[in-house]
């Protein structure tokens, strides 16, 4: 079986996982998340991530943002944080 191709399938599939993911363990999905590379995919990945998880512990996912060294990924983040209050 070949590795998975980018597109739209890859990347609904991986942001269904964070979503999944940050139910149960946030940290470790945010983790997994802030390790893709940048693209659609990454900021799909984000926003389920951090819808969920800034419901759930607002102070713990503004904490995790605010860490991120990633300029790129700190700033998406910023923002679908802002949009999800």
């Amino acid at each position: 079986m070949g590795a998975l191709r980018p597109g739209a399938v890859l990347d609904r599939s991986v942001a269904e996982i964070a979503r999944a993911w940050a139910r149960l363990d946030p940290t470790a999905a945010g983790a997994w998340v802030a390790h893709f590379p940048a693209g659609i995919g990454r900021q799909m990945a984000l926003g389920s991530l951090l819808n969920i998880w800034g419901n759930q512990d607002r102070v713990a996912a503004t904490a995790w943002v605010r860490a991120l060294p990633d300029e790129t990924l700190h700033t998406q983040a910023v923002d679908f944080l802002a949009a999800y209050e």
